[in-house]
C-alpha cells in the first residue's frame, strides 16, 4: 500500500464524499499516464478498468485490504469494466485503501505509480 498515493487519492474522494446531498460527482484516476488503467469513484460505487475474463469476485476477495469485505460487485463486464456498490459505507480514507489495493492488487500498476485525477460534477 503507497502512502503517497494514498494521500493523493484521499482529497479527491473527500470532495466527491463531502459534495451535497444533490449533487452526484466522481472522481477518475488514471494510472500512470494510461487511460486504459482507470478508476471511477463516486459516493456510492467504485468502477474501475477490468481486463481480465474471470469474475472479478475472486480478485476482491483476496484483497486485504479493511472496508473490501464491505463491497460488492455490482455489475462487470469482461475485458472492459467491473463496479462495486457499498462506497458511501465507508470513509474516504478508506475508499482511497480500496482504490490503491485495487490498482496494485487487480490492476497490477507498480507500487510507485502515479496519478491523474480528474473531477466531474454528474448532474449536467
Amino acid at each position: 500500500m503507497g502512502a503517497d498515493q494514498i494521500a493523493e487519492l484521499a482529497p479527491a474522494i473527500l470532495e466527491v464524499a463531502s459534495a451535497a446531498a444533490d449533487e452526484a460527482w466522481c472522481a477518475t484516476f488514471t494510472i500512470n499516464g494510461d487511460d486504459a488503467v482507470w478508476v471511477q469513484v463516486t459516493r456510492h460505487e467504485i468502477n474501475f478498468s477490468y481486463p481480465f475474463e474471470v469474475d472479478p469476485s475472486q480478485w476482491l476477495t483476496a484483497l486485504e485490504v479493511e472496508g473490501a469485505d464491505v463491497l460488492e460487485l455490482l455489475v462487470w463486464e469482461p475485458r472492459r469494466y467491473a463496479t462495486l456498490a457499498g462506497v458511501d459505507e465507508l470513509t474516504p480514507k478508506v475508499v482511497a485503501r480500496v482504490v490503491d489495493a485495487i490498482v496494485t492488487g487487480i490492476l497490477d500498476a507498480p507500487t510507485g505509480y502515479t496519478l491523474g485525477v480528474e473531477l466531474m460534477c454528474l448532474d449536467g
